[in-house]
């Protein structure tokens, strides 16, 4: 499992336990060299995303997005929201939550029922920044598709200094345990970019096939 995403060191012996339980799949897409267009390379993951995954996945497909820290809580940023600001995704197609801590800070979180939408701009604004940002293949949508879930997640996610970042292991165990699929974009985005996606062992099958 990539040590960028799953934080091993602060992990409980149970979450290390349950971590073997967890399988994970990278696709890698390297610079040949360094002369070569870095944008090759992203453009060779979103084709290789958005034609040869994602169409045969059968579920639905959530994207998780949140603010990049908690900020003071203030009309306008209350207003303006987060999906909207990024000017994607219609009303009718995510779910969003203000998440207020106790210091007077504020995050917003969003869900989005992913369909038939500009793929190009779900990279550029969201996959790129695989810290706050990730899909869920899911067969579980009135469990995930809801503001429990973003609440969940993002109160666990922002740190004392306020940056939000995600801790990939308690979710893979808490939702990969439960059939379904995390996928992110991972690499150091100079020399390479991949495709990284997380699964119970008991999904094996079901990655050869999303695979071949």
């Amino acid at each position: 499992m990539p040590r960028e995403c799953f934080y091993v060191d602060s992990s409980s012996p149970d979450q290390l336990e349950k971590l073997k339980e967890l399988i994970g799949i990278e696709i890698s897409f390297l610079r040949s060299s360094l002369n070569e267009d870095l944008s090759e390379i992203f453009l060779n993951l979103e084709f290789f995303l958005t034609t040869c995954i994602l169409p045969k996945i059968k579920t639905d497909v959530f994207l998780f997005d949140m603010d990049f820290e908690a900020l003071p809580k203030s009309k306008i940023r209350s207003y303006k929201g987060l999906t909207k600001r990024k000017k994607v995704f219609s009303d009718d197609h995510y779910i969003e939550k203000e998440i207020l801590f106790s210091n007077g800070t504020s995050l917003f979180a969003s869900i989005i029922h992913v369909g038939k939408v500009n793929s190009k701009l779900i990279f550029e604004k969201y996959l790129y920044d695989s810290q706050r940002s990730f899909l869920l293949v899911s067969e579980r949508k009135e469990k995930v598709y809801n503001t429990n879930f973003l609440v969940e997640i993002a109160s666990k996610s922002v740190s004392k200094e306020g940056l939000a970042y995600i801790n990939y292991l308690p979710l893979a165990i808490q939702y990969c345990f439960e059939g379904d699929l995390i996928i992110r974009v991972g690499g150091d985005k100079n020399t390479e970019a991949s495709i990284q996606i997380f699964a119970h062992r008991s999904k094996m099958s079901s990655l050869e096939e999303l695979l071949s």
